[in-house]
C-alpha cells in the first residue's frame, strides 16, 4: 500500500525546490558563462583585426613603391634603349658600378625568372618585382643582399593558387603575416621559417575561425568558434593518428545550455 505521507512529503521537497526555476537557473548560468568566453573571444579576434589592418597597410605600400620602381625603369629604358648585357648565363639590362650590377636593372636568368628592380654589388637589395616564366610565382617587396627580406606580397599561382602578404627573411615567411587561400580560408599571426608559430587566427571558408597557439603550423591550445550554431570550443590540440584531422580536447560553450567536456575532429587547414 502507498505510504501516503512520504508521497505527501516528497511533494512538498519538489514544490519548494522549484524544479522549474532550478532550470531556469542553469540556463542563465550557462548564458553568463557563454557570455563571457563570447566576450574574451571577441576581444581577441579585435587583436587579430588590427593586426590584418596593419599587414595589408604596410603590404600596400610596399607593393606600390615597387610598381613607381618598376615604372621609372621602363620608362626610361624606353627612352634610353641601353644594351643587354650577358650575365651569368642571364641577360641584364640596368645600371652597373664597378662591373657589378648596382641601382635599378632587369634581370633575367636562364630559366626565364625575371627580376626588375633595385640592385647592390650584384644582389637584389631594395624594392623589387620578381615573377617566373610561367607567372606561376610573383613577388613584389623588399630584398636585403639578394635573398626577400622585409615587407612584401607573394602570389602563389599554380595549382594552390595563395597569396601571401606580411614580412620576410632570409626568402622565408617570418614574422606577421596573412595567407588567403583559394577556398576563402585565410590565417592571419606569426609565421617562423613559413610554418604558422606563435599566436594566430584561421578563417575557414565556412565561417568558422581559430584563435590560438601553433607550433610548426600545428594547433597547440586555442578555441574555435562555429558559426552554425555559435558554439565556443576551448581546447587544447593534437594531430590525429590519421594525420588528415587535428582533435581537440576541451569544453564546448552552448549559447543556450550548459557546457559539456568533450572531443571535436577538424580537418586540417
Amino acid at each position: 500500500e502507498p505510504n501516503l505521507k512520504y508521497a505527501l512529503y516528497l511533494g512538498d521537497i519538489y514544490e519548494k525546490l522549484d524544479m522549474g526555476g532550478i532550470k531556469n537557473y542553469l540556463i542563465q548560468k550557462a548564458q553568463k558563462e557563454y557570455k563571457e568566453k563570447f566576450d574574451e573571444l571577441k576581444e581577441q579576434n579585435d587583436e587579430m583585426e588590427k593586426l590584418e589592418l596593419k599587414i595589408r597597410a604596410q603590404t600596400e605600400l610596399t607593393v606600390s613603391l615597387v610598381d613607381n620602381t618598376v615604372k621609372s625603369f621602363t620608362e626610361e629604358v624606353a627612352n634610353s634603349k641601353p644594351t643587354p648585357l650577358s650575365i651569368l648565363g642571364g641577360v641584364y639590362v640596368g645600371t652597373l658600378l664597378n662591373g657589378q650590377r648596382s641601382g635599378i636593372g632587369k634581370y633575367v636568368d636562364p630559366s626565364g625568372e625575371t627580376y626588375i628592380g633595385q640592385w647592390k654589388r650584384d644582389k637584389k637589395d631594395g624594392f623589387g618585382y620578381e615573377f617566373s616564366a610561367s607567372f606561376d610565382f610573383e613577388y613584389k617587396g623588399q630584398y636585403s643582399n639578394g635573398k626577400k627580406d622585409g615587407i612584401g606580397e607573394a602570389k602563389f599561382n599554380g595549382s594552390n593558387k595563395n597569396t601571401y602578404k606580411g614580412y620576410f627573411k632570409n626568402d622565408s615567411f617570418e614574422g606577421d603575416g596573412i595567407k588567403e587561400y583559394l577556398d576563402g580560408g585565410k590565417y592571419v599571426g606569426n609565421y617562423e621559417n613559413n610554418f604558422r608559430s606563435g599566436k594566430g587566427r584561421c578563417t575557414y571558408a565556412n565561417g568558422d575561425y581559430f584563435i590560438g597557439y601553433f607550433e610548426r603550423s600545428e594547433k597547440i591550445k586555442g578555441t574555435v568558434y562555429f558559426k552554425k550554431d555559435e558554439g565556443i570550443f576551448e581546447a587544447v590540440w593534437e594531430e590525429h593518428k590519421d594525420q588528415k584531422n587535428e582533435v581537440g580536447n576541451g569544453v564546448y560553450y552552448h549559447k543556450d545550455k550548459r557546457s559539456e567536456k568533450t572531443e571535436i575532429y577538424y580537418d586540417l587547414p
